[in-house]
């Protein structure tokens, strides 16, 4: 996934159970598209969630909407 999809995926796009996430509109083609989690990414993505503030509608969040791209960049960083 691009990071400008990552950081705009809200819970809604989840399916935990199908193991999928649902892009409505790619950034570059305008199109939908589905994305498949490897086990890795699910027990992350699981782990992030049971952690999250369950309030707010974007799976990575800031302090009011969604992270923007250079606090996704430090982020990233430090990982």
């Amino acid at each position: 996934m691009r990071i400008g999809e990552v950081l705009g995926l809200k819970m809604i796009d989840l399916d935990i159970h199908e193991r999928k996430i649902n892009i409505y509109e790619g950034e570059k083609n305008c199109l939908g598209r589905v994305v498949y989690l490897s086990d890795d990414a699910l027990m992350a993505l699981k782990l992030w969630i049971g952690k999250r503030d369950k309030t707010k509608e974007y799976l990575f969040h800031g302090l009011r909407n969604s992270i923007c791209y250079t606090s996704a960049g430090i982020s990233l960083h430090d990982i």
